[in-house]
């Protein structure tokens, strides 16, 4: 692959003593990031400078993906210092990742407090902005916060998209806040964007945790309508619902659903 071969030619570029330059560090960072190879990408960030080979802000925003990729939160809070640390500049893509890996770790204030940073040094934030800070509230269960952002992005005239309200559905979930989500599921669709399995399961585990039965079979039925496939995470959640209100006879209907879909899927 592209990678071995960006690996060989640093190899004979370091036997013959030629310090690699700019470009051909940029090729291999790249080539290790596609490759899923985030402690390489670090290693040749440490040997670019130590050789005293010029670092920008595209370099450590290839390394960051890599370690994004790779679930190296703690290392991409540090890769950002270091930027600050050598004078590199950091751009939005930069703060993205940042907002992205406290995304991943539920820490909303760590991410909303980026926001703002970014707003201070005169960026713009966007969609993915956004989304990394609504991502943060939804795995903290920060519902309202999570609707301030929506609003707030709106405000900016930033038109969500359905990982902006799939989010907003989830963090209404974790608090069994079942009419903002089905508000948010009408908004979405009001929005000219149709539902996918992810947001109709999000809409339907917040109906299911403020015990809303009715609400759970008729969304679980709408998205059949669409010919929305569920997945085995929906069925677990209607299921879910069902032996909460004790519904077995329900149950077993939606348990023997489950069981013939995936049996015509092993049949084809």
């Amino acid at each position: 692959g592209r990678w071995q071969s960006i690996v060989r030619l640093l190899d004979i570029l370091r036997e013959n003593k030629v310090n690699p330059d700019h470009d051909t560090y940029f090729a291999a960072i790249q080539a290790a990031d596609h490759a899923g190879a985030w402690k390489q990408t670090l290693q040749l960030l440490e040997e670019m400078e130590n050789n005293d080979v010029k670092t920008d802000a595209l370099i450590y925003n290839l390394v960051m993906s890599a370690c994004l990729k790779g679930g190296q939160w703690e290392k991409i809070f540090t890769l950002l210092s270091s930027m600050e640390n050598r004078n590199i500049v950091p751009d939005i893509v930069s703060y993205n990742t940042y907002i992205s890996a406290c995304a991943k770790q539920g820490r909303w204030q760590r991410a909303a407090d980026v926001l703002t940073a970014i707003r201070a040094k005169g960026l713009v934030p966007n969609l993915r902005s956004y989304n990394g800070v609504i991502s943060a509230c939804a795995k903290d269960g920060e519902w309202k916060q999570s609707l301030d952002f929506l609003q707030e992005m709106q405000s900016y005239e930033i038109m969500p998209d359905i990982h902006t309200y799939t989010a907003c559905i989830t963090a209404c979930g974790r608090d069994a806040e079942y009419q903002q989500a089905l508000d948010l599921l009408t908004r979405m669709k009001d929005d000219g964007i149709s539902p996918d399995m992810v947001a109709y399961t999000a809409t339907i585990s917040a109906c299911g945790n403020a015990d809303q039965l009715e609400q759970v079979v008729k969304l679980f039925e709408e998205m059949k309508e669409q010919n929305i496939v569920p997945s085995r995470a929906t069925y677990s959640v209607v299921l879910s619902a069902c032996e909460k209100a004790q519904q077995w006879d329900l149950a077993t209907k939606f348990l023997e659903e489950r069981d013939s879909q995936v049996a015509g899927k092993i049949k084809r």
